[in-house]
């Protein structure tokens, strides 16, 4: 959980810079995450992973979207955490450019009217959610070990009162039990062992409860098929061609 704890306390730092946000500017979601998802671990949903900065890298990977029929897409602004985009030996890519921007992602959603959002940058304050939501997103990841009960509730609160999904980000059985506490129907499971480790928590969640994973190994078509069945959705590595998107975009179980 390194490299995910830096992540949570990078956007610890950041969250002064937004909680000032007026919440009246913020637009209610349209878009169903959940409706998406199609719940109940029967077919497959994979969200691509995109970091689009600027405009026109974001009509790009939203026209490789539309073409290739995606349910759902995922973005952030920050390769902290996200396997892929680092650059080489880690830290910023060179120049020091920001990892994704937030009006680019506003742009790629814009250009895609009917398809859900969501941000994976996991938000640790109110005004990062009302954040999200103007960059466009329609769901927002809220990083479960690292915010007690009370702050859970509270920003799972603020998402929903914009009509966005909040989906909880676990990593351990503690993590899912706390996030059924809060009254979670949407995990993102990421645990420290890697796919297997997040298919085995996975598989211990109730039917009721939509879960979708999130490994690096998902970077090839056959890896991603082999979920089928066994989750709701999977977010797609960085690294997983454009082109190929549509050969995953919906997977059925064999059989």
């Amino acid at each position: 959980m390194r490299v995910l704890r830096e992540w949570v306390e990078a956007r610890r730092r950041e969250a002064g810079r937004v909680d000032a946000l007026d919440a009246r500017r913020v637009t209610p979601s349209v878009r169903d995450l959940g409706a998406a998802l199609r719940m109940g671990r029967r077919d497959l949903v994979a969200l691509p992973l995109v970091a689009p900065r600027d405009e026109a890298e974001a009509r790009a990977l939203a026209a490789a979207a539309a073409d290739a029929d995606v349910a759902a897409v995922a973005f952030a602004t920050t390769g902290i955490g996200v396997a892929g985009l680092e650059a080489p030996g880690g830290g910023p890519p060179p120049g020091g450019d920001p990892w994704g921007s937030l009006a680019a992602a506003r742009a790629a959603s814009d250009a895609l009217p009917a398809t859900p959002f969501l941000r994976l940058d996991p938000a640790t304050s109110e005004g990062q959610v009302l954040e999200s939501r103007l960059a466009g997103a329609d769901a927002v990841a809220l990083p479960v070990g690292f915010l007690d009960a009370a702050e859970l509730r509270r920003l799972a609160k603020a998402a929903r009162s914009t009509l966005m999904t909040p989906v909880f980000l676990v990593g351990t059985p503690a993590d899912a039990a706390a996030a059924r506490e809060a009254d979670a129907r949407f995990l993102l499971v990421a645990a420290d062992g890697g796919l297997e480790a997040s298919l085995a928590l996975a598989s211990s969640l109730p039917p009721q409860v939509s879960v979708c994973v999130w490994a690096p190994s998902l970077d090839r078509p056959e890896a991603v098929r082999a979920l089928a069945g066994r989750a709701d959705g999977a977010i797609l590595d960085p690294a997983f061609p454009p082109a190929r998107w549509g050969e995953v975009a919906v997977v059925e179980p064999a059989g």
